[in-house]
């Protein structure tokens, strides 16, 4: 096929080909013609080298540019940021053609440059965001009578960065298009005016990206958080692999250099390949693109209720089969690459023929097998290694191979859903084995490997119960304190505590639940779940045990405010991160039903304290109370499983919360709502007895009632909140809430403090129950979710310690009586300035429509 060279050999055969590349290695590399076509425009890149020491060199220092930490934390970002671009584009473009088509592959190619840089650099050229800008700016263009012509736009000038990386990357046909490739490419590149101008500016651009990598991590003071692209990673490596080698680094050579404009050169061509592939059947097959839009609904629940774009983190870490089968399918027609090349390094045979050492073989990536009927061989010409890994593929349906189905990679896994098999068919666009295309990944992202969430099931309503059982003991021994502070404050345990100083107790204990909380969550992200429920649970028993032996405030509170405290806290955590990868679309329900375990505890707990304190005192009681918290934490001690570790270990701080608005907002709505509700939590049962409308059992029994009707509050709202939005719930129930804790001002007798318990039981529920799906909402990148609800969790916390010391203070602001009135006024105020919060929040959020669900 080239003057003095030995002939091709084309295989066009999908199992001959991959047995080849995977399993005949000692005789096939990468083909000369490769080097011919790549090697003078990239002498320092693996791609063309044959397969040696500095193939495997180059490989090491390259290799972590394919790690799912930088694909989704660089690559993905760049790739949402840069698609977003493209979007604004297409709607501008969409605007102006009024109905016409328009072309859309020279945007693809702009879009797919900006990924590049961004990804390979740090920097972004904007070249799609400013052609965006510039056409927002553009009434109307000059459009054909006939609405099938395509639209023409003005034409554009580029940013320079654009076109020599297009300039550059287009040089490669110069090889292809001669006899004589190297020769003609190597002159091309060496007397060509605007070649010569183009890697001009390549090299001034990857040297200045390369002197800010080289600061940052030639000394090796440089964390992997200030990883910001691939020539970060790559001075990175080389300075980490110069360690283990106990060599000289080497900066700024050729090697680190064409690596970087190698994977500029590769990822962009095949992705924007690949893309205008994608849109041409996307544009063809309107019912595969209806089906399409139908599982990136159900799959992206978030953003599709909130009517937005999902975040570059739900991309990258949500598995949707049906996209995955359609970029499969996009690929086996596509054909970004039509054939894969090797070299015989070796006198060999291929199916029975003889095939001399030098001779290039292409593998097809089209036609039989992929998608036409596959040509029958005798197996007898197959390697040993090519018969035994024959049903390791299936084949394609000869009835409809010629059809694009995307269906086609989809089999019913156990519960009856869609489930992607990469090995369905024969498909091989990127090639295979250590010679395989190296950069397939970057436009492949991979999700994860685990199916979507079951939402529902046996064995995710079995974490449900065990987390109702966490909540059971963390949140229902925290409520109960209603009853000690009332037994408190009869002087029976110890005297001479005002109520400010004997709520503290209560209060810490319930701060600690939420701030512990935001500190354990990086040890759960670690996967020491057990650890944390075997630290926990011992706190909350160990805490009971130790109070049963106190006869001093401060020995209660050591015991009940810090001890149990942070045993709650080690508890409340795992209850609601352990349940998320379970649930989907039923997610609010299921936090809804687990948070009545705090209600149902906050029934037994004190029913048995109760019944107990006049018979056993308080030693055998809280002792008893400790027995049943053992108890039951042996359930989540044994069923309670992480079904998919997180794939990073979260932050404490997230410091892009700090300017986020809505967020705050939440925040502030939250604090205000709990210092309202623990208000009444601590002191309704002390109110109505010391006003003598019930007697001091009954008294204590109210704590019970309110937390009974509290399981309602929490299980409704949150089934509710799925369908209309968790701010259009907790907001009415904020209002709610405010108005029943001023109706204290107006009992006058034992049923009315009982309806007002009830009641406020039912709307304060609220306030527990739906803020952890309110600031998962808000929390558009989802790998900062667990960061985000602790920090919120850590300032909400502090309504605790207002509600219930704030609270005692107001009481006892005047030393001669306890005033009643200004503490109630005070607890309904805070209510309803969480509900004014929330409405602000709601409007922000939706605007001023009534039906909007946020």
């Amino acid at each position: 096929m080239r003057p003095y060279g030995k002939p091709w050999v084309i295989v066009n055969d999908f199992r001959e080909a991959m047995d080849i590349q995977t399993h005949r290695t000692n005789e096939f590399d990468r083909a000369h013609f490769l080097g011919d076509i790549f090697k003078p425009l990239l002498p320092g890149n693996h791609v063309w080298m044959p397969t040696g020491d500095q193939f495997h060199t180059n490989r090491q220092l390259i290799r972590d540019t394919m790690s799912p930490a930088f694909l989704q934390q660089v690559a993905g970002p760049a790739i949402h940021t840069s698609t977003q671009g493209l979007l604004a584009l297409w709607r501008q473009r969409s605007r102006l053609a009024q109905g016409h088509p328009f072309e859309a592959e020279g945007d693809i190619f702009r879009t797919t440059v900006d990924v590049i840089l961004m990804t390979t650099f740090g920097f972004e050229i904007g070249a799609v965001k400013s052609l965006a800008i510039s056409m927002s700016h553009t009434d109307r263009i000059n459009l054909p009578a006939d609405i099938d012509k395509p639209a023409i736009f003005p034409e554009v000038r580029d940013p320079e960065e654009f076109t020599s990386v297009r300039t550059l990357v287009d040089s490669v046909e110069i090889a292809l298009n001669s006899p004589l490739p190297r020769l003609s490419l190597s002159f091309a590149l060496k007397f060509f005016p605007s070649l010569i101008k183009a890697r001009k500016y390549k090299d001034e651009m990857i040297g200045k990206r390369l002197k800010i990598a080289w600061s940052k991590f030639g000394e090796r003071t440089a964390s992997d958080t200030q990883i910001q692209c691939a020539a970060d990673l790559l001075v990175k490596r080389e300075v980490q692999m110069a360690q283990k080698e106990k060599r000289p680094v080497h900066h700024d050579t050729i090697t680190i250099r064409d690596e970087l404009f190698g994977f500029l050169q590769a990822g962009h061509e095949t992705g924007s390949t690949t893309l205008c592939w994608a849109v041409k059947y996307l544009t063809a097959h309107q019912t595969e693109q209806r089906e399409l839009r139908r599982a990136l609904k159900y799959s992206y629940t978030r953003a599709a209720a909130a009517n937005e774009l999902p975040s570059a983190e739900e991309i990258t870490k949500t598995s949707v089969p049906y996209l995955d089968a359609f970029i499969e399918e996009t690929h086996r027609w596509g054909t970004t690459s039509s054939a894969i090349v090797r070299v015989a390094t070796q006198d060999t045979t291929i199916l029975g023929h003889r095939v001399p050492k030098g001779s290039d073989i292409f593998f097809l990536n089209n036609g039989p097998s992929f998608q036409t009927p596959a040509f029958h061989i005798d197996e007898a010409l197959r390697t040993t290694t090519c018969r035994e890994a024959k049903d390791r593929y299936g084949v394609w349906d000869q009835t409809d191979i010629r059809n694009f189905s995307p269906r086609r990679w989809l089999v019913k896994d156990a519960n009856g859903e869609d489930r992607f098999d990469p090995h369905a068919g024969p498909a091989m666009p990127y090639g295979t084995g250590l010679r395989g295309c190296f950069d397939k990944k970057s436009y492949v992202v991979s999700p994860p490997t685990t199916n979507p969430p079951p939402d529902g099931g046996f064995g995710a309503w079995l974490q449900v119960f065990a987390s109702w059982v966490l909540i059971f003991n963390a949140w229902g021994i925290s409520i109960t304190y209603g009853d000690y502070q009332a037994f408190y404050e009869s002087g029976r345990l110890f005297e001479g505590q005002t109520s400010s100083n004997i709520s503290w107790i209560g209060s810490i204990q319930a701060f600690l639940i939420f701030a512990v909380g935001a500190l354990v969550g990086p040890f759960y992200d670690r996967g020491y779940l057990r650890l944390i429920l075997l630290a926990g649970s011992f706190l909350v028993v160990w805490g009971h045990m130790m109070l049963s032996l106190c006869t001093e405030y401060w020995q209660v509170l050591l015991a009940q405010g810090f001890a149990v405290g942070i045993g709650g806290g080690c508890l409340f955590v795992p209850s609601l991160a352990v349940m998320q990868p379970y649930f989907s679309s039923n997610l609010g329900l299921a936090l809804g039903i687990a948070a009545t375990g705090s209600s149902v505890g906050g029934v037994i707990y004190p029913v048995i304290f109760i019944n107990l304190i006049d018979k056993v005192g308080f030693a055998w009681t809280t002792r008893a109370i400790g027995f049943v918290a053992l108890a039951t934490l042996v359930v989540p001690l044994t069923f309670s499983k992480m079904r998919t570790k997180p794939p990073g270990v979260r932050s404490i701080i997230d410091k892009s919360a700090f300017t986020d608005g809505p967020y705050w907002l939440c925040i502030l709505a939250c604090f205000l709502g709990y210092t309202g509700c623990y208000a009444a939590f601590y002191y309704i049962a002390y109110f109505s007895e010391v006003r003598g409308w019930v007697s001091s059992s009954l008294a204590l029994y109210l704590v019970p009632i309110l937390n009974a009707a509290s399981a309602f509050g929490r299980a409704v709202p949150n089934w509710l909140a799925d369908k209309i939005g968790p701010t259009n719930v907790v907001m009415p129930g904020a209002f709610m809430t405010g108005v029943l804790l001023l109706c204290n001002l107006a009992v006058h007798n034992a049923a009315g403090i009982i309806l007002i318990a009830i009641f406020l039981g039912f709307f304060s529920g609220v306030f527990i129950a739906t803020p952890p799906m309110l600031f998962i909402r808000l929390t558009k990148d989802k790998s900062k979710v667990g960061t985000r609800v602790g920090m919120a969790f850590a300032v909400v916390g502090l309504g605790v310690l207002t509600g219930g010391p704030g609270g005692g203070a107001v009481l006892q602001h005047d030393v001669n009586r306890l005033d009643w009135t200004s503490m109630w006024i005070y607890a309904g105020v805070a209510s309803l300035a969480s509900g004014v919060v929330f409405l602000i929040l709601r409007t922000r959020l939706g605007g001023i429509k009534l039906v909007v669900k946020v």
